[in-house]
């Protein structure tokens, strides 16, 4: 398990969140004439903020743009117009299912994204692998009937409280029947719908007050912190999100929220984090701890801290039923993850079931091509339950970010 990136990976990583604090605070990016724009790239992708990227360099001087790579801005630019599409897209058939739902009268509340994007200084700028709508699942046959019928939506997916739908190839959509993270001992989110607000000129659909917005975020970042690892899109929305609403925010309210679910220091720690980052009157020049953690999770988190947490809550699970541990069990799920887990890895497996048993097949080849030096020592594909170095460095990490007590 990767603990550190190189030296120039990590100075590509600290440009990269400058150039975005620009971007978010409507000034001037620095140009940076030994900056490494391949590695930039790179990470921008990986992290779902190249179309950041793309407004950065357009703050640019002409003379200052000519000394980036052509096939950088012409990547750039094609990047920035998939971007614009596709969030046209997004409001263009959220709009549209929603208006459908107000006329059958069905409750349904968006999520995440949805509105926050308002909040970016361009809502293109906010990237979504999905639109997420959250419902009451006694609707759902009606629901079902409306996607498929009405928008000729593919359904995807039909798995616990998740359901997803499909219109190739930008609009991938989500219906919730619940937010209660089991990651997370809290059944806080369960009622959200009884403290929500009707949005004005409907009916039926709801939207979160804004102090459940925050902790909603805060939840669904921890769930992902602990199952896999958080990219810099998760810590750049709590920097908009309390630009935008943090001085009405009744944070009295929010912090004993927190308190119950006992995440006021993850919330801090990543609150901190933001500001740290974004603010503007700030500039990155280095990266702790954590800094390299959110570097090498990427938007949707890693595989090996992913494999690695689960098998810390199947020990911990085991424990508590005072039964022996199986080593052959772990063994298992190690070489063939259980379907939720892969979906966090690969969200594509969410919107494509059908892909489940070629991700495996993937996951084997990328994990062998990567660790090329050490295949078989590295792979841990073993009886082991996990390697203590790994387990140590993945508990601290989690402690220092306020979780793991």
């Amino acid at each position: 398990m990767n603990k550190s990136a190189d030296k120039n990976t990590q100075d590509s990583f600290v440009y990269l969140l400058n150039l975005i604090a620009s971007v978010l605070n409507g000034k001037t990016a620095v140009f940076d004439k030994n900056a490494d724009w391949w590695a930039v790239l790179t990470i921008s992708k990986k992290h779902s903020v190249e179309n950041l990227l793309y407004y950065a360099v357009c703050s640019f001087s002409e003379e200052q743009k000519d000394g980036i790579p052509t096939k950088i801005l012409h990547e750039l630019f094609r990047c920035h117009s998939a971007s614009v599409v596709k969030e046209s897209n997004q409001q263009y058939y959220t709009d549209k299912i929603i208006d459908d739902f107000e006329k059958n009268h069905i409750k349904n509340m968006p999520l995440k994204g949805y509105f926050l994007k308002k909040n970016y200084p361009s809502p293109d700028m906010r990237a979504m692998s999905d639109i997420d709508i959250l419902f009451d699942i006694s609707d759902y046959p009606s629901v079902k009937k409306i996607l498929t019928a009405n928008h000729k939506m593919t359904v995807t997916n039909e798995y616990d409280t998740t359901f997803s739908y499909l219109i190739a190839p930008y609009y991938y959509l989500e219906m919730h029947s619940s937010l209660v993270d089991k990651t997370i001992a809290n059944d806080y989110l369960e009622k959200v719908f009884d403290r929500a607000v009707i949005r004005n000129g409907f009916g039926c659909s709801y939207k979160m007050t804004d102090e459940d917005a925050y902790i909603y975020m805060v939840y669904h970042t921890a769930g992902h912190c602990i199952n896999g690892g958080i990219g810099i899109k998760m810590i750049m929305d709590f920097y908009v999100f309390i630009k935008a609403f943090g001085e009405k925010l009744d944070w009295e309210y929010v912090k004993a929220r927190l308190k119950e679910a006992e995440l006021s220091d993850f919330e801090e720690c990543i609150k901190t984090l933001s500001f740290e980052w974004f603010s503007a009157d700030n500039v990155v020049t280095e990266l702790d701890n954590i800094g390299q953690f959110v570097l090498l999770s990427g938007a949707y988190g890693r595989f090996d801290v992913s494999m690695l947490s689960q098998s810390l809550q199947d020990m911990n699970k085991s424990k508590e039923k005072n039964k022996k541990s199986n080593g052959v069990t772990f063994f298992l799920k190690n070489i063939f993850p259980p379907y939720k887990k892969m979906t966090m890895i690969y969200p594509i497996v969410k919107k494509l079931p059908f892909l489940y048993p070629f991700s495996w097949v993937y996951r084997w080849i990328q994990r062998l091509i990567q660790d090329r030096n050490n295949a078989i020592g590295k792979a841990r594909l073993s009886l082991r339950y996990v390697d203590e170095d790994e387990k140590n460095y993945y508990q601290n990490t989690m402690k220092e970010m306020g979780l793991y007590k």
